[in-house]
């Protein structure tokens, strides 16, 4: 009898079950195809290899094993508000009000109000 495996991965950034980063960058014939990074250590630049799973995120080449973990590296979006001045930008705001009263309590009104949206991922740091 042939199990059919449940497809729990799919694209985005995912962790190995040996905590390396992996990326997975297309699904391709019931298989996902990506890369990990197998740098070693946090503090160097990434080494990126290339990796092909099975839709349960298996993976093994030789000794290595990078199975993916089910847990998906949790995206963060945050929007902040900047006040131009002539010179120079202000402090970023977490609303457009508190961007507001900023521009209300400086001696100038500013240039322009810009809107700054930051997607980043848990565990990214300060890269």
């Amino acid at each position: 009898m042939i199990q059919e495996a449940k497809q729990t991965f799919g694209v985005g950034k995912w962790w190995t079950a040996t905590g390396k980063r992996a990326i997975v960058d297309a699904c391709v014939d019931d298989l996902l195809i990506g890369r990990v990074d197998i740098a070693f250590s946090p503090e160097t630049s990434p080494h990126w290899y290339a990796a092909i799973w099975t839709l349960d995120g298996q993976y093994r080449h030789g000794n290595e094993v990078h199975n993916l973990q089910v847990n998906q590296v949790v995206k963060v979006q945050r929007t902040f508000w900047l006040n131009i001045y002539t010179n120079g930008p202000g402090m970023l705001r977490s609303t457009w009000e508190e961007a507001l009263v900023e521009a209300s309590r400086e001696e100038k009104e500013p240039l322009c109000r810009v809107e700054i949206k930051i997607d980043s991922y848990v565990g990214e740091g300060l890269s």
